[in-house]
C-alpha cells in the first residue's frame, strides 16, 4: 500500500487502542528493546534448563503432554530482569488505558493488577489441536471484571510457527452465542488418554474436540520481542507449529482490582517473601509496580501464596531455585514450599 502514509509515532498508541477496541487484539511489533530482549532470553533459557536438568521429561510441563514442551511460572522471583516486562512502556500504557477507557470491554476505574504469568518453550513441530474457546466466560463477573493477556514472543515467530489464532471482533460483550459447535467438531470426539495428575484438564494441546479452520482468523506472527495484546474473551486457539523454528513465549494476564486472582492455577501465584521484598521501602520499585501485586480486593479472597494447598498440590509445583545473582536477597528461601516439603520428607527418612 505505497499510497498510504506511515503511522506517526505519537499516534501509534491510539492506533493500538483502536484495534484492541474494534478487533479485540493488537500486535505491538518489537515491543521489547533489543538489549532487554537479550537479557530476557538468557533468563528464559536458564529457567528452562533448570527444569530440564532437575526433572524427568514427563514433568517438564504442567500445561502440555507433548514431548519437549517446558513451562515455568513465578518469573519475577526467578530473575529480576523479568520484572521489566511488567511495566514496559510500549505495552503497559496500552494496558492501563484499555481498562480505564473501556477499549473493547466495560471500562473500569478500579485499577489493574497482575493475575498470573508463565514462560514456555515449545519445540518446532509441536502439535496443536486446542479447541476454539474463550477464557473467563464461564464467570458471571467477566463482563464487569475483564482480563487482558500479553503474549511476548522471544524469537522470530513465522506465520506457521504455532502462534495464537484469534477471531477478530469476537471479544465484545453480547457476543455470547454458543458458537463452540460451529468452530469445533463436537460430533466426532477424539479419544485421548486422561491427563496425568497435576496437569490442566484437559491440557491445552489436547482436546476432546477438533478445531475447524476459519477463513478470516488472524495468526500472531512477528519479530522477536513482539507482543500480542488481547482481551481473553476473544475466541482463540493454538495451532500446530508447522515451522522448523522453536517457540519461546512469555504470557502475562492482567485483571481488574476486584476480580479473581487466578483460575485455579495456584502454582502461578507469587510467594509471600517476594511480596515482602518488592514492598520493602529500601527497594526501588515504583508504587505503580507494587500495586500490581495487591491482592486485598479480590472477589473470591485468593492470595499470592501457597496457603491452603495440599501436599499433593505442593509436590506438583515446579518452582525452580532462584536465579538471582549473588548479593541479591534470596527471596524464595522460606517460601519455596516444594523444596521445604522435600527437605522435610528427606529428613524424616534419616
Amino acid at each position: 500500500m505505497e499510497d498510504m502514509l506511515e503511522m506517526p509515532p505519537e499516534l501509534r498508541e491510539e492506533a493500538h487502542l483502536m484495534e484492541l477496541e474494534s478487533m479485540g487484539y493488537t500486535i505491538v511489533h518489537e515491543a521489547i528493546p533489543p538489549q532487554l530482549l537479550k537479557k530476557i532470553k538468557l533468563a528464559h533459557n536458564q529457567a528452562i534448563e533448570r527444569i530440564r536438568s532437575s526433572k524427568p521429561e514427563a514433568d517438564w510441563s504442567w500445561e502440555s503432554d507433548n514431548p519437549g514442551v517446558c513451562d515455568y511460572w513465578r518469573l519475577y522471583q526467578l530473575d529480576p530482569v523479568f520484572e521489566e516486562l511488567l511495566t514496559l512502556p510500549s505495552i503497559f500504557n496500552i494496558i492501563k488505558r484499555a481498562f480505564k477507557e473501556g477499549r473493547g470491554r466495560p471500562a473500569t476505574d478500579e485499577g489493574i493488577r497482575l493475575m498470573h504469568e508463565m514462560g514456555q518453550y515449545l519445540p518446532a513441530k509441536t502439535p496443536g489441536g486446542q479447541a476454539w474457546h474463550r477464557d473467563g466466560m464461564n464467570k458471571k463477573a467477566e463482563n464487569k471484571y475483564p482480563n487482558l493477556r500479553c503474549t511476548f514472543t522471544l524469537n522470530d515467530l513465522p506465520s506457521n510457527g504455532g502462534g495464537t489464532i484469534v477471531l477478530p471482533g469476537s471479544h465484545r460483550p453480547g457476543f455470547d452465542g454458543n458458537y463452540f459447535h460451529v468452530l469445533n467438531n463436537t460430533k466426532e470426539k477424539v479419544k485421548y488418554e486422561k491427563p496425568r495428575p497435576g496437569r490442566s484438564s484437559p491440557p491445552y494441546d489436547r482436546s476432546s474436540v477438533q478445531p475447524r479452520k476459519m477463513p478470516n482468523a488472524v495468526t500472531f506472527s512477528g519479530k522477536a520481542g513482539s507482543c500480542m495484546i488481547n482481551w481473553v474473551s476473544i475466541w482463540h486457539t493454538r495451532p500446530t507449529n508447522e515451522s522448523n523454528v522453536d517457540r519461546d513465549v512469555i504470557w502475562q494476564i492482567f485483571r481488574t482490582a476486584r476480580s479473581s486472582l487466578g483460575n485455579g492455577r495456584r502454582q502461578h501465584h507469587q510467594t509471600k517473601n517476594y511480596l515482602s521484598h518488592i514492598r520493602n521501602k529500601n527497594n526501588n520499585y515504583s508504587p505503580e509496580f507494587i500495586k500490581l501485586f495487591d491482592d486485598s480486593e479480590t472477589i473470591d479472597g485468593t492470595r499470592w501464596d501457597f496457603e491452603g494447598l495440599s501436599k499433593e498440590e505442593i509436590q506438583r509445583t515446579t518452582a525452580a531455585e532462584p536465579l538471582w545473582p549473588s548479593g541479591r536477597p534470596d527471596i524464595m528461601e522460606e517460601e519455596d514450599e516444594t523444596n521445604n516439603y522435600n527437605r522435610r520428607e528427606n529428613n524424616a527418612k534419616l
